[in-house]
């Protein structure tokens, strides 16, 4: 066990996000097909709803037609069910290109995003500590974001 997994269980850290709002993952098979995804929901999705329940949770699959479809009942408490029937959905135009399959967060503060590439995982435990490390280090961004901004008026 590492080091970081074995401190945040003995503090009870817990899994929270202090500053991601929303989370959307953009898949190319669906979502029972997608061992990692599909994990990732059945273990740490629960805590993360608990803990944090505001979040809010999209999963857009692709389909044979290139649309994107969206899982009833993912921005929902409950972790989405890999047998619902997907209804179709139109994804946000941002001008940007996602990886075939990524996680793309929001923040509260400042409305910034950031993308995560899913091929580079192979567990869900490696996702949820990167979507961690994601979320500090943003936090540490916006603390010298607000120091520099104090410097600067004195």
């Amino acid at each position: 066990m590492s080091a970081r997994r074995l401190e945040r269980l003995v503090l009870g850290a817990g899994s929270t996000f202090q500053n991601i709002k929303a989370v959307e993952f953009f898949l190319r098979k669906p979502l029972k097909e997608n061992a990692l995804v599909k994990d990732f929901c059945t273990f740490f999705l629960p805590g993360i709803r608990y803990h944090n329940p505001n979040l809010s949770l999209h999963i857009f699959e692709a389909s044979e037609n290139a649309t994107a479809r969206e899982v009833p009942g993912a921005s929902d408490g409950a972790p989405p069910s890999p047998t619902a029937t997907p209804a179709p959905v139109s994804p946000a135009r941002t001008g940007a290109q996602l990886a075939p399959e990524a996680v793309r967060l929001f923040f509260g503060e400042g409305n910034g995003s950031h993308v995560v590439n899913l091929s580079l995982y192979h567990s869900p435990h490696q996702l949820m500590q990167r979507l961690l490390d994601v979320d500090a280090q943003w936090q540490q961004l916006q603390i010298y974001e607000k120091f520099l901004q104090k410097k600067d008026n004195f």
